[in-house]
């Protein structure tokens, strides 16, 4: 792709993204998510009952990670324009840092999501209706949820305790879903984490090395920090924008597919919405929910879920 001239991180395309992710959270003043105590989940004497509680639950996870992903996104974004702004370019790096580490978390958790439900869309639908010959769970599903509301750094004795599945991965594993090493994302990150961390980086705009073997501090650093964030907005501009689309798109996919559910609660609406229907894997989904209807069927046949 031809890069546009000027092209810039708070270009048209990304700004009107981030509008749409401001309008959703603007909609509602807050969501609400009934979740059952897990003792009392398992006081659950009817098959029937416990599954439709399950995967009301389960897609109520699902819902309100994409929205707890864009309202962090947005504060990201937010702060990465305020600091652009004051050319404040330890600012500027650090929040860049921290919004290539949320569409990185986010990515890691929720990729997987829509084509996983999808695949499973009639078996769910009935179990919510509760007219389903067949009970089913979805436990990688149920932890990846889980992992992105709940992880945190374990010490040695809560590892012994808790699941995995609760133990937070460090940033490269989330980094790596969303980013091949070597590419470009990986080294603006790689930089970026230079310069947020006591390496040689950090000082290089206040520390200076003349030729005459001097060491020169200087703290009228706010030129050359303009020209360094002005920099790293145009060079980066796009694969910035390519990494809040990726994450933007996957969480429509969501949305769209959970209003298929009929649930009251997870409807939203947003100014993208139609034009999720012109992506490929939103083609991929609806051939999966079709296809999920004759697993179904198959199933209620041959006494086997597949």
């Amino acid at each position: 792709m031809k890069k546009e001239e000027g092209f810039t991180i708070f270009s048209e395309r990304f700004q009107n993204l981030y509008n749409c992710l401001c309008e959703i959270r603007d909609s509602k003043e807050d969501w609400r998510y009934k979740i059952i105590h897990v003792d009392n989940f398992a006081k659950h004497k009817n098959p029937i009952e416990a599954a439709a509680d399950y995967w009301k639950e389960i897609l109520y996870r699902a819902h309100l990670a994409v929205l707890v992903t864009y309202f962090k996104t947005i504060r990201w974004i937010d702060a990465v324009k305020d600091a652009k702004e004051n050319s404040n370019y330890y600012s500027f790096v650090a929040s860049l840092r921290g919004f290539i580490e949320c569409c990185s978390d986010s990515f890691y958790s929720l990729n997987t999501v829509p084509l996983t439900i999808a695949k499973d869309f009639e078996v769910i639908s009935r179990q919510l209706s509760k007219t389903s010959g067949v009970i089913t769970d979805h436990q990688s599903l149920e932890e990846l949820l889980i992992h992105f509301s709940h992880a945190t750094k374990l010490g040695k004795e809560q590892k012994n305790i808790w699941p995995e599945f609760l133990n937070a991965k460090q940033i490269r594993e989330y980094l790596n879903s969303i980013s091949d090493v070597g590419d470009k994302i990986d080294f603006l990150y790689s930089y970026l984490c230079q310069v947020v961390h006591p390496a040689s980086q950090s000082a290089d705009i206040i520390l200076f090395h003349s030729y005459e073997n001097e060491m020169i501090v200087c703290g009228d650093s706010f030129q050359l920090e303009k020209e360094l964030i002005n920099i790293i907005d145009v060079e980066f501009a796009e694969v910035i924008h390519n990494t809040f689309t990726i994450i933007c798109t996957n969480g429509f996919t969501i949305l769209k597919l959970l209003k298929k559910f009929h649930l009251p609660e997870l409807h939203t609406s947003f100014t993208f919405e139609d034009t999720v229907e012109d992506i490929d894997a939103w083609q991929e989904i609806l051939d999966l929910i079709a296809k999920s209807k004759m697993n179904y069927d198959l199933a209620t046949v041959s006494g086997v879920y597949q």
